[in-house]
């Protein structure tokens, strides 16, 4: 079958293929993932696959459909998101007035009501909650809707939901072609950027889930993969797609593990099988600020570079509320150790979490600039269904326009809130310090989401 992959058009420089959906300041990019691994399974198994990054390459909704067209696929796979769902659906239905194609909807924002999509869309086939890939599959194949698990479809003027297929497992995950070399072949590496890491680069999952799963407003382990849930892969199959990476995609200055979390144990091994193997690889991950120092440097000597934290509130009341599972002064300590050991550190700041006042962001901005990370950024939480958080804000009527605005705390000045967090922070004497010991890191490489930030600080709606 010819299946195409769609992540839609939408607003310019829009990015959905991330744990949430905007328009950047950075004009960052992540890889779309999810589709990708999607994408290889249905190659390995014989189906002709294009897959269109629409918002990446720049496509508005009559290049989308050209393209759409030119290719005359049978079956189209949208990766959705919430602030574009509307469109989503409008532009996938004319596709599939043009194309005659049937239309899937999947990914974790659609995880959230995979029902609603279809209520909404009288023209979408199918809805999968959870993960798609052997979904997909099914359906390429000619399967029965009513015998594919995780999908929802229409029979009888009804919406049907198919019980839960498990999560895929080791041996699964294996035996999944490796995403980069999908990359390598289906999509332009310069496209793709994020001001934290190495340009270019490319990204993989060693392990699907979330091995904590408990942070109130963390969409995918309450939608996509639910729970303190971490499946792995072998290290010896992550092993071999680094010395992939490091034959046929020379060009890439590092890989970054898209893991939700990398614990400690999993980063060990991985840390430990790299230098076993004599494997010069830069690479960067997500991970919780509770590591110790002697995994760290262990990290670092295994080429670890960069490390995305989650610091979230200075307030150890608001980090118990969003039950974040660790203190200001472990990660504090945790900061530390990482900087002891050569690594760099990129700071998320969030601003507007339940039980947030004006001191407990003055001290989150006052923390951010004393722990000093090589970067930092400062959200106003996006905010789904299915996370604890939303029905928090829900039940007392705390949201305008889908982001948090409280009674001593309006939207409005959680925006100003998070603008003077950058400003505090970037306009200081101790990151232009920085630029002056590292320029081409922290300025000259970076020029463009610099002033995409101090436009957006000083001129710009948030």
């Amino acid at each position: 079958m010819k299946v195409l992959l769609l992540s839609p058009p939408y607003l310019p420089e829009y990015m959905r293929n991330a744990r949430c959906d905007y328009v950047g300041l950075s004009t960052s990019q992540w890889y779309p993932i999810w589709l990708s691994y999607c994408g290889a399974l249905l190659e390995k198994k014989g189906h002709k696959v294009r897959l269109i990054d629409a918002p990446a390459y720049g496509l508005d909704q009559q290049a989308t459909s050209g393209a759409a067209q030119e290719f005359s696929p049978e079956l189209i796979v949208v990766y959705s998101s919430t602030k574009s769902e509307e469109s989503d659906i409008e532009f996938a239905t004319s596709l599939k007035t043009l194309t005659g194609a049937r239309l899937v909807f999947v990914g974790p924002f659609v995880s959230i009501s995979p029902e609603e999509i279809l209520r909404q869309g009288q023209e979408v086939d199918f809805a999968v909650e959870g993960e798609f890939d052997f979904p997909v599959l099914e359906l390429a194949e000619g399967r029965s809707p009513e015998e594919i698990r995780n999908l929802f479809f229409r029979a009888d003027g009804e919406i049907r939901e198919n019980p839960p297929r498990p999560l895929l497992a080791t041996a699964e995950l294996d035996s999944l072609p490796f995403v980069t070399d999908f990359y390598r072949r289906h999509l332009d590496l310069r496209r793709y950027q994020v001001p934290q890491e190495l340009f270019p680069f490319v990204d993989l999952f060693t392990g699907r889930g979330c091995c904590y799963g408990r942070c109130t407003f963390c969409l995918w382990p309450h939608s996509f993969i639910q729970g303190a849930v971490y499946n792995k892969r072998s290290i010896e199959n992550v092993l071999d797609e680094l010395e992939f990476v490091k034959e046929h995609i020379p060009q890439a200055k590092e890989v970054f593990i898209q893991d939700d979390t990398l614990p400690t144990d999993r980063a060990r091994e991985l840390s430990q099988a790299i230098l076993s193997r004599g494997l010069e690889m830069v690479w960067s991950c997500y991970a919780r600020g509770n590591m110790d120092y002697e995994t760290l440097a262990l990290m670092k000597r295994a080429g670890c570079r960069n490390l995305h934290i989650g610091y979230e509130s200075a307030s150890d009341e608001v980090l118990k509320n969003i039950k974040k599972g660790v203190s200001r002064e472990r990660m504090t300590k945790f900061t530390e150790d990482a900087k002891r050991a050569g690594l760099r550190v990129h700071g998320d700041f969030l601003v507007g979490l339940n039980g947030e006042t004006q001191e407990s962001i003055k001290q989150t901005i006052r923390w951010a600039k004393e722990l000093n990370p090589h970067t930092a950024q400062f959200s106003i939480l996006n905010i789904y269904p299915s996370t604890p958080f939303y029905e928090y804000l829900s039940q007392h009527g705390f949201i305008q326009n889908g982001e948090p605005s409280y009674p001593h705390l309006t939207n409005e000045e959680l925006r100003r809130w998070a603008k003077r967090g950058y400003a505090e922070f970037y306009l200081s004497w101790r990151y232009l310090k920085r630029i002056l010991q590292e320029p081409k890191a922290h300025f000259l490489g970076q020029f463009r989401p610099i002033w995409r930030m101090l436009s957006s600080i000083f001129w710009r709606r948030w």
